[in-house]
């Protein structure tokens, strides 16, 4: 049964009966760990192994679940799920052809199985039959997004089920972005307040087109952010939670560490160490423990801090491609992938109907000149209080202009934005980057190669 380059995991049936068990081919290359832990006896057909990919671990799991299960087999299945935590995928034949996985929205917590998916937070993503008509071989995952380009195949060899094949991210993957990263928390407003003061942007921006008179006061800006805007420290690899206490307890467990190996190995030497290991394990727990519940508990006033820890924590980024054409050659260029993206969204757009679009209700009388609106002209209060009411902490668009430089600097620029906007609308004209978005597409089912989900409802 063994397979060159591949290590092999088995637990085979317990019974004399023909056949049974389960087993893992994992590749030789690949760290893991068999979880002596994740046992019930009262169901054996069960294997769990933690697969190593740098500095990320990942629980799989394998089960079967015979037809002829009993309630006490299925309370050995659930209390098994119910012990497993952090980043799992379980796989197996379940036998539960009841469930109708395509229907998900009949399925309730009635059915004991479907309740103990629902309080571990286990997801189910195969949604094709694998056995006739039924959906007898199941895909658990606690991550959705830990799982891509999952296809049921062919059956296996004379067997009756159809094979699973899917993919588990098992690294986080990383995205080189090439951007000045400035920390304008930091910066002394106050010097760069005293500088625009002496720049006259009123002046800059007079007499001028308006896309010409938003450059001018954009390129003003950007010189303020690089001359005056600090650069942001680079990122130490320090987790959030860690308090003085857990570097000092760290410090211990390294400095007892090398008492032991500098002693030859002294055994009281080991056990000191295994003592400060242990109390720093401890403290680490507790502090990481508290900070995820500061996080949650604030939730109302500061979530940008708790969808930025949720985020540090997943293993797939956002990101886009790479895409295929449709002749199946990968697209190399950007720009033709962001022009086959818009294609299809614009091809699935709602184009609403505009047939019987009721007439406007008449406030005003078109033959009195009193009544016809000559001018509108924007005031300086105005802008101010949209300055005023600006959210510091969103990063800045297309512009580059972040909001708390222009909140910083809003009485010294109150003026020429506000010349500026009553520029735009005497004129009939907005700036073309006061129309450009960052735009992501985010992936949802099926392949990710394809900008087009031919077999999913959009």
């Amino acid at each position: 049964m063994s397979i060159e380059g591949y290590n092999l995991v088995r637990k085979d049936r317990a019974d004399n009966r023909r056949g049974g068990g389960v087993a893992f081919y994992i590749r030789s290359n690949i760290s893991f760990t068999i979880c002596e832990d994740l046992v019930e006896p009262n169901f054996s057909e069960t294997l769990f192994c933690n697969v190593n990919c740098g500095k990320e671990n990942t629980l799989i799991g394998v089960c079967y679940r015979p037809p002829n299960s009993t309630v006490e087999n299925d309370r050995g299945l659930y209390s098994l799920l119910n012990k497993i935590t952090g980043k799992s995928v379980i796989v197996g034949d379940f036998n539960l052809p009841e469930l109708d996985w395509n229907k998900r929205e009949l399925l309730s917590d009635s059915h004991p199985f479907v309740k103990c998916l629902n309080d571990n937070y286990l997801e189910q993503l195969v949604d094709k039959p694998t056995r006739g008509r039924n959906i007898l071989d199941l895909v658990l995952t606690s991550d959705e997004s830990l799982i891509q380009n999952l296809e049921v195949l062919e059956p296996f060899e004379s067997s009756d089920h159809q094979m699973v094949k899917l993919e588990i991210i098992a690294k986080a993957s990383k995205i080189n972005q090439h951007r000045l990263n400035f920390n304008y928390f930091k910066a002394n407003y106050e010097e760069i307040r005293n500088y625009i003061k002496g720049r006259n942007l009123e002046l800059m921006v007079e007499g001028k087109e308006v896309e010409d008179a938003w450059n001018v006061l954009k390129k003003e800006l950007l010189q303020v952010r690089d001359k005056f805007i600090p650069k942001r420290n680079k990122h130490k690899n320090k987790k959030k939670w860690v308090t003085k206490m857990v570097v000092k307890l760290r410090k211990d467990r390294v400095k007892a560490w090398n008492n032991y190996i500098k002693s030859g190995r002294d055994k009281l030497l080991f056990e000191i160490f295994k003592s400060k290991l242990r109390l720093c394990v401890k403290e680490n727990n507790k502090a990481k423990r508290h900070f995820e519940e500061r996080l949650a508990n604030n939730i109302k006033n500061d979530s940008k801090s708790f969808f930025a820890y949720v985020k540090s924590k997943q293993r797939t980024k956002v990101a886009v491609g790479p895409l295929k054409d449709q002749m199946g050659e990968v697209i190399q260029d950007d720009k033709i992938a962001a022009n086959k993206m818009n294609e299809y969204f614009a091809s699935v757009f709602t184009v609403e109907d505009t047939s019987s679009i009721p007439d406007p209700i008449k406030f005003f009388n078109s033959d009195n000149e009193l009544d016809k609106l000559v001018s509108l002209e924007i005031s300086e209060d105005e802008v101010r209080i949209k300055l005023n009411n600006l959210n510091v902490n969103k990063s800045p668009g297309p512009d580059q202009i972040h909001a708390k430089l222009l909140y910083e600097l809003r009485e010294e620029i109150v003026g020429p934005v506000t010349k500026l906007f009553n520029f735009s609308l005497r004129r009939g004209i907005v700036p073309q980057e006061w129309k450009d978005a960052h735009v992501t597409p985010l992936h949802k089912k099926a392949v990710r190669l394809n900008v087009k989900i031919t077999d999913q409802l959009v």
